[in-house]
């Protein structure tokens, strides 16, 4: 009996740790998320260091990749914004059930951002957001399908 238990408990050990190690990875698939961004919003720091309201969002028609096979994100506006995931962090799902993910990137001028994304896989709908120290930005999004 207590060899069966010594077992049961090494055997869960080594299941959550195999767990703990690879769901973090949402993306792991290895897969190209194409995503169509219809209005956006951008937000700054103001002098005394915080955050000034979430402006009016603005109607756009761009298309945000998430590669993960590549680790990118490729924004398509007028000039590209181009982001090397550097880190894969949790996956977290909400209470409403949703799924938020965090990434942290570098862009292609070397600047470090985090990109998160709210995603909704029953309405293929996402809200992707990329922080930097003083900029905040807001893209909503519904998940691009080609025909």
């Amino acid at each position: 009996m207590n060899n069966k238990k010594t077992f049961l408990n090494k055997a869960f050990i080594i299941v959550a740790i195999t767990l703990f190690l690879y769901t973090p990875k949402i993306f792991s698939q290895g897969k190209l998320w194409k995503w169509k961004a219809t209005s956006y919003s951008i937000c700054f720091k103001n002098e005394n260091n915080k955050w000034d309201e979430w402006p009016d969002l603005k109607e756009t028609d761009l298309m945000i990749t998430i590669d993960t096979n590549q680790d990118k994100i490729t924004i398509y506006a007028n000039d590209v914004h181009k982001y090397d995931i550097a880190k894969y962090e949790d996956v977290r799902k909400q209470t409403d059930g949703t799924k938020l993910i965090s990434l942290f990137c570098i862009d292609k001028f070397g600047a470090e951002c985090e990109i998160k994304q709210i995603l909704d896989y029953e309405k293929k709908t996402s809200r992707i957001f990329i922080f930097y120290d003083d900029m905040k930005v807001l893209y909503n999004c519904y998940m691009y399908e080609s025909k």
